[in-house]
């Protein structure tokens, strides 16, 4: 009787659309949002560290669906994927997309602030990469199971039902630790670009500031850009590794074995495979991100970042 009822549970989710599970993730938040713009008075607010992971999460993963269709080419464009064109409006993964971006961004965006405000002042650069490395790794550690459901579905529109579908058959098929199959890959490029985008955004705009005659609109601006290819350069040959080691593309189980095998079989080049379409798929989301973040923070009372 316990089988018949957690099939009959598995195949209710199955029926469920990826539209269904996003509308009410989006009423649940929009509930918590509420909460902290009621709660924001007196400053400081309480919850602070919380409102900065919000504003991050929210800004995130707003982008994350508004520009979900580019992520999907880039990820076929990755792995040797044939390209379907209805994959472009039916957003496969499109719920462990925008919980990654909700929880993963929520986290770096939200604790690299929190944790620079307890580092040394005289670390400068190398202190914020360190920050940025440290808060990049937490998060994909975490989200890892989300990353390679997104991943997959993103590759393979039919692979699976819906987000949820995807987690429990990849447990029940492949065992739960197969939910982090390619995290190292994950960890390494979440670390590296989250290094260099917040560490560059937060000098950037610092220094654009400072200077007195650019405005914060254009410090923010100028930040983006420059951090948007930071992060791609630095996250670029971790993302090539973690894209083939989550969808099954390489035959090699390590992070530095799929590296070796991309190096032997492309050069160097192949490291940096789907460079310009992650440039293109993260500038218009860090262009998007960043401003919003800004202003949720301020919306909800955590200052600017």
């Amino acid at each position: 009787r316990a089988s018949s009822s957690s099939s009959s549970a598995e195949t209710a989710v199955a029926r469920v659309a990826e539209g269904q599970i996003l509308a009410t993730m989006a009423t649940a938040l929009s509930a918590v949002v509420a909460w902290l713009v009621v709660t924001r008075s007196p400053a400081p607010p309480p919850y602070l560290v919380f409102r900065e992971m919000v504003a991050g999460g929210v800004a995130a993963a707003t982008a994350e669906f508004v520009l979900y269709p580019i992520e999907v080419l880039k990820v076929k464009r990755q792995t040797g994927a044939t390209m379907v064109a209805s994959d472009l409006w039916r957003r496969p993964g499109v719920v462990a997309g925008t919980s990654r971006a909700l929880v993963y961004h929520g986290l770096r965006l939200g604790l690299f602030p929190a944790v620079k405000r307890l580092a040394p002042t005289e670390g400068g650069f190398a202190s914020k990469l360190v920050v940025g490395a440290a808060c990049g790794a937490l998060g994909a550690t975490l989200c890892n199971p989300l990353d390679l459901v997104k991943t997959r579905l993103q590759r393979d529109g039919d692979r699976y039902k819906n987000s949820v579908d995807a987690v429990i058959r990849v447990c029940r098929t492949e065992g739960p630790a197969a939910l982090w199959v390619g995290a190292p890959a994950a960890v390494a490029r979440a670390a590296a670009g989250s290094a260099g985008q917040l560490a560059t955004y937060d000098s950037v705009k610092t220094t654009c500031l400072l200077r007195g005659d650019i405005g914060g609109n254009a410090a923010v601006l100028a930040a983006t850009v420059a951090s948007s290819v930071a992060y791609v350069t630095f996250a670029a040959p971790f993302d090539v590794a973690k894209a083939r080691l989550m969808t099954g593309k390489t035959k090699d189980q390590s992070l530095g074995a799929c590296l070796l095998a991309i190096l032997r079989a492309d050069g160097p080049r192949g490291l940096f495979a789907g460079w310009l379409p992650a440039l293109l798929r993260l500038l218009p989301s860090t262009l998007v991100v960043f401003p919003l973040l800004e202003r949720l923070r301020l919306f909800l009372g955590a200052g600017a970042f």
